[in-house]
């Protein structure tokens, strides 16, 4: 209980941060590659189970919480969120053909878009659909989105899409690959701040 607290206070402390944009720590695997090669590289990673915390700031609430999530491809993972002294906040899982938000006492909530489903529920704006490429340090399918890189230009170091900025504040060593570790998502309306502490690829 005690290590949930502090790293909620944590991720206060960074939501809080005035700067916006933060130094890009030194890549440590993929950093000879060119951005085509990386993408290639990340594109293939479509499998995971990453462990972390986030904070979600708006102007009339702050959440800060755990999850858990199992990804299995795009569209077939489970989305745990465990709230900062233990408690759950709920669970989302997506097939091919539908959503599900389990929520605490049992509730159950569907729709056919999980971003959408999960504002409905739970009034976050955070945009799980685009996450799938952002956790990877990948612009999502569609669209223009503006990209800035590193100086070796491989590695992205903010983007914006679908309305968000997204900065990719530091990057970890998993194995061969070099994955977002730390991200800010924000736009006009809300706040996210995601750290991820373990990664465990398929």
């Amino acid at each position: 209980m005690r290590k949930n607290i502090v790293l909620s206070l944590i991720l206060l402390a960074l939501l809080s941060a005035c700067a916006t944009q933060v130094p890009l720590a030194t890549p440590t695997v993929q950093n000879q590659q060119s951005w085509t090669e990386r993408q290639s590289t990340l594109n293939q990673l479509t499998r995971w189970h990453n462990q972390g915390a986030l904070a979600i700031q708006t102007a009339k609430s702050n959440d800060t919480m755990q999850f858990d999530w199992q990804l299995q491809s795009e569209n077939d993972y489970s989305l745990r969120f465990i709230g900062p002294v233990g408690t759950g906040y709920g669970t989302l899982k997506t097939t091919p053909t539908q959503s599900t938000y389990f929520a605490p006492k049992g509730k159950t909530y569907t729709d056919s878009n999980a971003t959408a489903l999960l504002n409905k529920v739970t009034g976050w704006q955070l945009p799980v659909n685009d996450l799938y490429y952002w956790a990877r340090g990948l612009p999502a399918p569609g669209g223009a989105p503006t990209l800035q890189f590193d100086a070796s230009h491989s590695h992205l170091t903010s983007l914006q899409q679908d309305g968000f900025n997204v900065v990719f504040q530091h990057y970890s060593g998993v194995g061969k690959l070099d994955l977002p570790s730390s991200l800010l998502i924000q736009n006009a309306d809300v706040k996210v701040k995601i750290v991820i502490t373990r990664w465990q690829l398929d």
